[in-house]
């Protein structure tokens, strides 16, 4: 599969829960971490993919593991006879199921670096690992800075790419803000990128 370069076959199903929030109630305008937040979409079609992962880093701590993360969407097998998954969505529309993430960390530069997926077949489960990319953003303490529309494609879109990027804060905003009403998303910073050097990456 293009832009795929490392398989790991596995016979079990993984276990965990999507992960896309690690905000704490304490944050505010004098903390000293900042926070970045986004969404990831998915296209309304029949996946077989039991899990997605979008990997974060700070950058020049790229050998500490400590600083090395991911966004993590878990899907539910509807039927073990077809291994077809049900994306349990923050929002659903018509032909979109959209997750926001919003993680609190130490303010500095950091970078996207790579993406993994897990499709079911027959035998349990089949990994596949990108190649790596570097989707570059900063983040400064006491403020959330938006990152962008992640729309992810299971074996690339018309061009090729597995990811389209795209600026649609009001998107992120709306799915945030009940949860966590004591930031002010309305204030945030926005580094959302606007060129992309690699072809697993389009900028819309």
């Amino acid at each position: 599969m293009k832009n795929w370069i490392i398989i790991l076959f596995t016979f079990f199903f993984l276990a965990g829960c999507t992960s896309t929030k690690s905000i704490s109630k304490s944050f505010d305008s004098s903390s000293t971490k900042g926070i970045f937040f986004g969404t990831i979409t998915f296209p309304k079609t029949k996946s077989k993919m039991e899990n997605f992962s979008l990997f974060y880093r700070l950058k020049g701590a790229e050998d500490d593991k400590k600083y090395k993360q991911n966004i993590y969407v878990k899907n539910v097998q509807k039927n073990p006879f077809t291994q077809y998954v049900k994306f349990s969505a923050e929002k659903e529309t018509t032909d979109e199921y959209i997750y926001s993430f919003a993680f609190e960390v130490s303010p500095g530069n950091y970078e996207f670096y790579q993406l993994e997926k897990s499709l079911l077949n027959a035998a349990g489960s089949v990994n596949f690992t990108s190649s790596e990319f570097s989707i570059n953003y900063e983040v400064k303490s006491g403020k959330p800075t938006y990152v962008g529309d992640y729309k992810f494609y299971e074996d690339g879109n018309d061009n090729g790419a597995l990811i389209e990027i795209s600026n649609d804060r009001k998107k992120a905003i709306e799915l945030l803000t009940d949860e966590f009403q004591n930031i002010n998303w309305s204030e945030s910073l926005s580094d959302v990128p606007a060129i992309s050097n690699n072809n697993i990456i389009e900028i819309k």
